[in-house]
């Protein structure tokens, strides 16, 4: 006999890997009219810093997720928690925009902030602004600084959904748009990134404080042989 049906999905991006064990339960507000079911989240890794640290007077960090439950509850975190109000949300990568819709409400309802969704695809844009009538929407590329900055101006969160950086073995693509993005609009202060390859990087790094604070791999190999000869 045929097994249960699978579960609905509320659209393209609401499917993800199953939540790790020893993991939190979150609700999100409807969106559209429709809540969105509740879902596992798995931990989330957050790089803190800049992967610019010379671009910019604003610290900021990156939030590397897997999955778009994972992926929206870290920005619905950083929204409440550690933006200033009114914040502004930039969605890159934003599909049918339930996302950004999300986003938008939270920001609203959080101090009269808004979000505005971007994407690639003319087609997707349109359709994006039909389902979602009150929120902003444009095309745009990701790599594009100039229409990234004209539309992204006052921005302090981003949120990047794109492939090209979700792949296993994009980190270098990855870290480069980041880089990117944040000279462009130097008023972020953090970042929301849906890829596969960076969430495996953050679980991987460990603090380095640098040469200047007395840290780096000298003075590692200096306090080893220290404790070697103690």
């Amino acid at each position: 006999p045929a097994g249960p049906a699978p579960p609905p999905q509320t659209d393209k991006k609401s499917t993800g890997p199953a939540a790790a064990a020893g993991s939190t339960h979150e609700a999100f507000p409807p969106v559209g009219g429709k809540a969105l079911p509740r879902r596992a989240i798995s931990p989330i890794e957050i790089m803190p810093g800049s992967v610019a640290p010379a671009v910019g007077p604003v610290p900021w960090r990156v939030v590397c997720t897997v999955g778009v439950f994972e992926y929206r509850a870290a920005a619905v975190r950083l929204l409440e928690s550690e933006l200033p109000r009114p914040a502004r949300v930039l969605e890159i990568g934003c599909h049918l925009g339930t996302t950004t819709a999300l986003l938008n409400a939270r920001a609203h309802a959080l101090g009269g902030g808004s979000a505005i969704g971007v994407d690639v695809s003319r087609r997707i844009v349109e359709r994006a602004r039909r389902l979602h009538p009150s929120v902003a929407f444009q095309k745009a590329d990701a790599w594009d600084v100039v229409a990234i900055q004209e539309v992204g101006r006052g921005a302090s969160l981003l949120l990047l959904d794109v492939g090209g950086v979700s792949s296993a073995h994009a980190e270098l693509d990855a870290v480069a748009l980041l880089a990117q993005l944040r000279s462009a609009l130097p008023s972020l202060r953090a970042a929301v990134v849906k890829s596969h390859c960076l969430r495996s990087l953050a679980s991987q790094l460990q603090p380095w404080r640098g040469v200047g604070a007395g840290g780096g791999p000298r003075a590692a190999a200096a306090a080893g042989a220290a404790a070697a000869a103690a």
